[in-house]
């Protein structure tokens, strides 16, 4: 991967003793909830996993139909999100059995990997289940779509914001334009019926073929004008939650700015971010322009913070003064693209975001960052993560000993720092800009290729 564009993945742990577990294993130093605050202030619908555009297709396609069972009283209330599950379930299987015919992307489908192997294992066989045993996750309702996109749909305006049901707009728009396919075909009473049995087998290769492929088509990897005016106003524009179209500057800003660039295809740089946030300038939007500017600014600070703590994760027993030694051969002199009077102004929404304290906590980082002072921010980020873990009741992940040396309870052995002349363009957190260009670039942009079967 490009070292300008390469991300921290965070560690995550199983099977700890549970008399020692360290609770909290992602965001050790509680900075998701600072750059969630200044993230929002531009995207404010979709979240770093809401990237696809055809899981938000299934979202109001699953809700419709299971709505309107509810409201024949063929289904309870209370069985509406099993029968979602299920209606997930026989869209994925779908998707993957013919995903050559409709280019689908075996990275798009959730649950790939059991998906996958329940096809190659029974192709004619598949169980249709909330049941755990049959889920295509480990747990399909928290990592699945109905976990991970119901709060994006309802801001986004996909989904009622009261009842589990598609809003009106969504609604007329499945009518309009997905179920008349479906009707055609004569399959939405096979629809009705997996998603009102608790448990079926479906064989979408098989005797299922015709249900399947439709499944399939309405998921497929082209999108007609009517699905790029409808997802485009509901998932670009962001006017829910943005009503002066903040997001939808953002995002043709960044079709101006990145052009026919390897940004498209990449994480952004705060390099790009900052190209983003002068044409913005260029053209008379101060408020895109400001906001990136802020989120530039905090990275310079938030970045270099996380990328030093996931260092320190692999210098157990080492003292403390060696870790120093090394650090300042990497990063000699201090970092110099960090402006400590720059970060001032930002205060109000970090303390809004965390605490006075751990605010100044960060004035004195921007300070010892740039400095060169990494004794200083060493204690600071053990301090600091020793703060969050006790907030989240577990254990601090190292500390220092008496004699100075370093005790790493969670250890990242393979994160060596990034060098000192390209620190300053590397970002670590996300603010929710990547979801939002893949979604346009998605919608937009991309021409479906042959597909290579990337689940292989």
């Amino acid at each position: 991967m490009d070292k300008m564009n390469a991300r921290i993945d965070s560690p995550f742990f199983t099977s700890i003793d549970p008399k020692v577990a360290i609770k909290g294993s992602r965001d050790p130093l509680g900075f998701q909830p600072i750059w969630i605050r200044f993230g929002r202030r531009l995207v404010g619908n979709v979240t770093n996993v809401t990237n696809s555009i055809r899981q938000f297709t299934t979202l109001i396609l699953g809700f419709y139909f299971v709505r309107d069972l509810v409201e024949r009283r063929r289904l309870g209330e209370e069985a509406f999100m099993e029968a979602f599950l299920r209606f997930e379930q026989l869209v994925d299987y779908s998707r993957y059995a013919w995903r050559q015919t409709y280019r689908a992307d075996s990275g798009d489908i959730r649950g790939i990997r059991r998906v996958k192997a329940n096809y190659e294992e029974s192709p004619d066989k598949l169980e249709i289940s909330a049941d755990q045993r049959y889920q295509i996750m480990s747990n399909q309702k928290t990592y699945g779509i109905w976990g991970l996109f119901t709060v994006s749909g309802r801001d986004s305006d996909l989904i009622d914001k009261h009842v589990l049901k598609p809003s009106i707009k969504a609604s007329q728009f499945i009518e309009g334009h997905y179920l008349q396919s479906i009707e055609q075909a004569g399959v939405r009473a096979e629809i009705e019926m997996f998603l009102s049995k608790p448990h079926s087998t479906f064989a979408p290769s098989g005797k299922d073929t015709k249900l399947a492929k439709v499944l399939a088509e309405v998921h497929k990897a082209e999108y007609s004008s009517a699905e790029k005016t409808f997802y485009g106003h509901h998932l670009i524009s962001g006017k829910t939650i943005h009503q002066d179209e903040r997001q939808e500057r953002l995002w043709k800003t960044m079709v101006a700015a990145l052009g026919d660039g390897d940004g498209w295809r990449q994480w952004l740089s705060l390099a790009e971010l900052g190209i983003i946030k002068e044409t913005a300038k260029h053209n008379g939007d101060s408020t895109v322009a400001n906001e990136l500017d802020r989120i530039i600014r905090l990275e310079h600070i938030l970045s270099p913070c996380a990328r030093l703590f996931a260092y320190l994760q692999g210098q157990h027993s080492l003292a403390l003064d060696s870790i120093v030694r090394d650090v300042k051969q990497v990063w000699p002199g201090g970092l110099r693209h960090i402006k400590p009077g720059s970060f001032d102004d930002l205060s109000p929404d970090i303390g809004g975001a965390s605490t006075i304290k751990i605010t100044e906590r960060l004035q004195q980082l921007a300070r010892g960052l740039y400095k060169g002072d990494y004794e200083t921010c060493i204690r600071l980020l053990i301090e600091q993560n020793e703060e969050v873990m006790e907030w989240r009741g577990g254990g601090p992940w190292m500390k220092l000993d008496e004699s100075g040396q370093l005790e790493v309870r969670y250890r990242y052995e393979d994160t060596a720092l990034p060098e000192s002349n390209i620190i300053a363009d590397l970002r670590t957190h996300a603010y929710f800009l990547d979801s939002l260009k893949v979604l346009g670039r998605t919608l937009y942009f991309d021409t479906p290729e042959e597909i290579v079967d990337d689940a292989a």
